[in-house]
C-alpha cells in the first residue's frame, strides 16, 4: 500500500479531529513525538475509526522529557484504570488491527529523541531505497549488512628465470547446489534503542504497493 501522505502530528498544533481525519483519509500514518500516542488521540476514539484505507501505522512514540512526564502524569490522574490499560502498546496495536490496520509498528517502551529519530529515519530509508517490505526493513535496521570489503589491487609478480606452469585446480566434489549452513548469531545483550519498536500484523507490506480499489468492480 502506497504511503500517500505522511503528516507530522504535534499535540500543540493538531487537534484530535484533524488527527482522526488523517488516520481515516491516508493510506499510512507516521508519528514520531513526545509521550504516548494516547496524548494525541485517545483509545476511546481509536475504537470508532474506520481504517479500511489506512493500512500502515508507524508509531514512534514514548519519547520522554520532563515536560512530557509532567503532562502525562497529570492527564492520567483522572483516567479510569481500564482506560489506562488500553493505552499500552499491545492494546493500541490491537485496536488499530480490529479497525482495519494491516501492520502497526509501535514503541514498546520509553526512549529518547535522538535514538528514536535515528531509528525511524533509518527504517524508512531502508524500506524506500531497498524497495523491500517493512518487516524486512525493520530486520535490516536492527542487523545492518556489513560493508563490502575493498577490491584487492592487482599485483604483477616479477619472476626470475622461466615461468612455471600453473597447476590445475582439482575439481570440487561438492555439489554446486548445496548451500552452506545458515548461522544466526544474536548479540549477548539487546540494545533498547534498536529493539524497542515491535511489529504487529503482516510484515510483508511495502510502501510502494498500490491501494486496492474501493467500491464496485
Amino acid at each position: 500500500w502506497y504511503l500517500r501522505s505522511v503528516r507530522e502530528a504535534v499535540v500543540s498544533t493538531q487537534s484530535t479531529g484533524e488527527v482522526q481525519e488523517i488516520l481515516h483519509g491516508s493510506s499510512g500514518f507516521l508519528y514520531c513525538g513526545l509521550g504516548k500516542i494516547s496524548g494525541l488521540i485517545s483509545s476511546e476514539l481509536l475504537t470508532c475509526l474506520n481504517l479500511n484505507r489506512s493500512h500502515v501505522h508507524i508509531l514512534a512514540d514514548k519519547v520522554t522529557s520532563a515536560h512530557s512526564l509532567r503532562y502525562e502524569t497529570k492527564a492520567d490522574q483522572d483516567k479510569d484504570k481500564k482506560l489506562l490499560e488500553l493505552e499500552t502498546s499491545l492494546h493500541v496495536a490491537g485496536l488499530l488491527y480490529l479497525n482495519g490496520s494491516v501492520l502497526t509498528l509501535i514503541n514498546s517502551g520509553e526512549t529518547n529523541s535522538d535514538s528514536n529519530v535515528k531509528f525511524v529515519c533509518s527504517l524508512v530509508k531502508t524500506a524506500v531505497e531497498g524497495d523491500c517490505s517493512i518487516g524486512n526493513a525493520l530486520h535490516l535496521t536492527r542487523f545492518p549488512a556489513p560493508p563490502e570489503p575493498p577490491l584487492p589491487q592487482p599485483v604483477t609478480p616479477v619472476g626470475k628465470g622461466k615461468a612455471k606452469a600453473a597447476k590445475a585446480k582439482p575439481e570440487s566434489t561438492q555439489d554446486q547446489n548445496t548451500r552452506p549452513p545458515l548461522e544466526i548469531k544474536l548479540p549477548e545483550s539487546l540494545d533498547p534503542s534498536v529493539y524497542n519498536m515491535a511489529a504487529f500484523g503482516v510484515p510483508h507490506v511495502t510502501l510502494g504497493d498500490p491501494i486496492p480499489n474501493q467500491g464496485k468492480k
